[in-house]
């Protein structure tokens, strides 16, 4: 298990669509809170910026969202508990290049001194192909690609944006 008490910059990056359902919806909420629960989030360790995506890309936390006291757990949970599922179509593309403008920039509060995760969690397999070509396209590199479990419905996407060298 990796150590999850040193500072970094993670973005969640949700299948918010409506091919997910309801259920499945409420599960991937369930889900990411979980993960959130197990780090040590506050103003110098980990930092969480989050978007939910489908036909258009919502930024719901940015890296500077919340700082000071309300920099932790309980209060990323708590935003993350209210987001609504939007039932759109699946626009990943939308989402990454959100991530790209509005997330990892120093503007919204990324630290340019700590490493940089992406989370992207994806229900189908379909759009994962399809996040991978749009990475491609625009030049990102994959690092790696995993279920976090067996059959699950959520694989793990880890991207790293430095560009290839030209």
């Amino acid at each position: 298990m990796p150590d999850c008490s040193k500072a970094a910059d993670v973005a969640f990056i949700v299948d918010s669509s409506g091919s997910i359902g309801k259920t499945n919806w409420e599960r991937t909420k369930r889900f990411l809170m979980r993960i959130v629960s197990k780090l040590d989030i506050g103003p110098t360790t980990t930092h969480i910026a989050t978007i939910s995506y489908s036909t258009n890309p919502e930024i719901v936390l940015r890296f500077n969202s919340l700082s000071g006291s309300r920099l932790n757990v309980n209060e990323v949970v708590k935003v993350l508990d209210g987001l609504p599922w939007q039932r759109g179509f699946t626009y990943i593309d939308k989402a990454l290049k959100q991530a790209a403008q509005g997330v990892f920039t120093t503007a919204a509060g990324m630290r340019p001194n700590v490493p940089k995760v992406d989370v992207c969690l994806i229900v189908a397999l379909l759009d994962c192909c399809l996040m991978l070509l749009f990475m491609f396209l625009s030049r990102w590199q994959a690092v790696e690609i995993t279920w976090l479990k067996p059959k699950s419905l959520f694989l793990r996407v880890n991207i790293h944006r430095k560009r290839f060298e030209s």
